[in-house]
């Protein structure tokens, strides 16, 4: 917990650093924007000088200045002087507009690109992580991590350059005072200090507040999955109204959260306003009491006052951006969970597979223990390359972690796994789950899912031989139909076919079908199987099932007990 200012400080460098390393280029020539307007909005000012000159005649600083600058353009009347002013504040006002549009256009496309490079950073993260490393997160977190926190850092990065810009224009409006009014801008400039100073303590508890919403936003994020998940059997049981007493416990918590970050911003903004009120009128008495000259005075308050506005878009920044921090510590940590050391070293070359033996895979006294002393432990096996081997074992036995080293998603704590004599290389594995998983797109979309564009012909084959043509006939738009979030729009069965088709066409190695036909009817199913084993160049195949029908498609079926490999069927006699 961020509680200490310095801490505050620290993470607020660090995303400084993580903005800035994205692209120096680009914010080399959005700093250069952002001066640009600076100067511009303090030559619009500058001319207050001149303007103050000619409206108080007290021979001081301002007087001098506006004499020079009217003989310079050769303003000899008061309406020539007036018109003067005017037409250099219009076209100083022009050029300063025409910059502004540049430096937001700029800055949010610089902006934009930062948070898509965030979320596409996470993504591939994701993606390329051990599956051991993604399979121990809460779902709740990576889904908060990849939206709300993901919005979060966007925008932390908009006040991040809102502070900057006010900063930038606040630097100019000091100088332009101090040149003005030196004594009165120093002491402006030790009221600032001060005010920051006794500001950091406040923005301490901002990221406190910042810390608890993250979390509250997680375990919202969290209730709401288990209650999405739970809703059918929830409302079939008559328990809908105790699933909403769940979520809603949570959404309290957040609301409060909430309410208490408003409070504290309104309060900020409320005293703020009021010192800004405060400082105004004490450097009107401390200008009179120095008697510095009406002119200079009036300048140099109207600049003055006009920083308040900056100041207090910084404030208000700073405590905004104190609250989204933690949601960028989130995103850095939940990175460097999907990342580990071990994954920092340069990766095993991948080992062409080649001769007879391809697509053996060999288990050489494999373990892999889970927390709570699950998994599976010494595991000695052999499936040759075109053997159909099923997996069977009571709930608990290891059959899931047993089939996730033989796909790769895990490495073994000890002992090997190779395919054709080499590691397990993911491009030669075909992984079916029993969910039969479709995106949200078209059958053609879902069928090349992870590979590159193939041919109708190709895609109607794979189609043929998974028992799929029909349904494909049956579409208005054919391939080219989409099949609705997870494939809603097709039964069980339907989506089943479809991914294991997806699977054929990468060709692979090792085909691991994980009751991944249980949604199609026992006819269905065994002309699948019988498709499988006919084959004439089939992978290795390894089918976890329930039904006999299944197994007795295999040429042996092996079990689990107690993460052991305890006794095996031969079903080729």
């Amino acid at each position: 917990m961020l509680a200490h200012p310095g801490r505050l400080v620290a993470e607020a460098s660090a995303f400084a650093r993580a903005v800035f390393a994205d692209m120096p280029g680009s914010w080399r020539r959005a700093a250069g924007l952002m001066l640009l307007g600076g100067l511009l909005e303090g030559a619009g000012l500058l001319l207050l000088v001149p303007l103050a000159g000619l409206l108080v005649n007290d021979g001081g600083r301002a007087q001098a200045v506006a004499a020079r600058w009217f003989a310079l353009v050769g303003a000899d009347t008061q309406l020539e002087r007036l018109s003067a002013l005017l037409a250099v504040f219009v076209l100083v006002m022009l050029v300063r507009a025409g910059v502004l549009l540049l430096r937001d256009r700029h800055l949010a496309a610089l902006r934009i690109g930062f948070v898509e490079r965030e979320r596409m950073a996470l993504l591939r993260a994701l993606a390329q992580a051990r599956w051991q490393d993604v399979a121990g997160l809460r779902h709740a977190r990576l889904t908060a991590a990849v939206g709300g926190d993901v919005q979060r850092v966007a925008a932390a990065v908009h006040y991040f350059l809102q502070a900057l810009v006010a900063a930038v224009l606040l630097a100019v409006q000091w100088l332009l005072a101090l040149a003005i009014a030196p004594a009165l801008a120093l002491f402006a400039a030790l009221l600032l200090l001060g005010a920051a100073a006794l500001a950091l303590p406040t923005l301490a508890r901002a990221s406190r507040v910042g810390e608890a919403m993250t979390a509250g936003q997680l375990d919202m994020m969290h209730a709401s999955g288990q209650f999405l998940a739970g809703l059918k059997p929830a409302i079939a049981h008559g328990a809908g109204a105790a699933f909403v007493a769940g979520v809603e416990t949570d959404a309290q918590r957040l609301s409060a959260v909430q309410l208490a970050f408003e409070r504290h911003q309104s309060l900020a903004r409320v005293a703020t306003a009021s010192a800004s009120a405060l400082v105004g009128a004490a450097l009107l008495l401390i200008g009179t009491w120095w008697a510095v000259p009406v002119a200079s005075l009036l300048a140099a308050i109207v600049i003055l006052s006009r920083m308040s506005g900056p100041a207090l878009q910084i404030q208000q920044a700073a405590q905004q951006l104190a609250t989204l921090l933690p949601a960028h510590a989130a995103l850095v940590e939940l990175g460097r969970d999907l990342t580990p050391d071990a994954l920092s070293a340069s990766p095993t070359p991948v080992v062409p597979i080649t001769g007879a033996d391809g697509g053996t895979i060999v288990l050489d006294r494999v373990t892999f223990t889970h927390a709570d002393g699950g998994g599976v432990h010494g595991v000695d096996l052999i499936i040759r390359s075109g053997e159909i081997v099923g997996l069977v074992g009571a709930s608990g036995a290891g059959k899931t972690t047993l089939v996730d080293l033989i796909a790769g998603l895990i490495a073994p704590q000890a002992g090997s796994i190779t395919l054709g004599g080499a590691p397990v290389d993911h491009r030669r594995v075909a992984y079916v789950a029993q969910d039969g998983f479709l995106v949200h797109d078209t059958l053609r979309r879902n069928l090349t899912l992870d590979g590159p564009a193939v041919g109708d012909d190709a895609l109607h084959e794979v189609l043929a031989l998974v028992g799929a043509t029909a349904l494909v006939d049956s579409l208005a738009q054919g391939l080219d139909t989409t099949v609705a979030e997870r494939g809603a729009r097709l039964s069980g069965g339907e989506r089943q076919r479809i991914a294991l088709a997806r699977a054929l066409l990468r060709r692979p190695a090792l085909l691991i079908l994980d009751e991944a036909t249980n949604a199609i009817d026992i006819a269905g199913e065994r002309t699948i199987l019988d498709m499988l084993a006919a084959l004439p160049k089939r992978p290795a195949t390894v089918i976890v099932a329930h039904r006999e029908e299944s197994l007795a498609r295999c040429d042996r079926v092996l079990m689990l007990k107690t993460g052991r490999l305890v006794e095996g069927r031969d079903l080729t006699d």
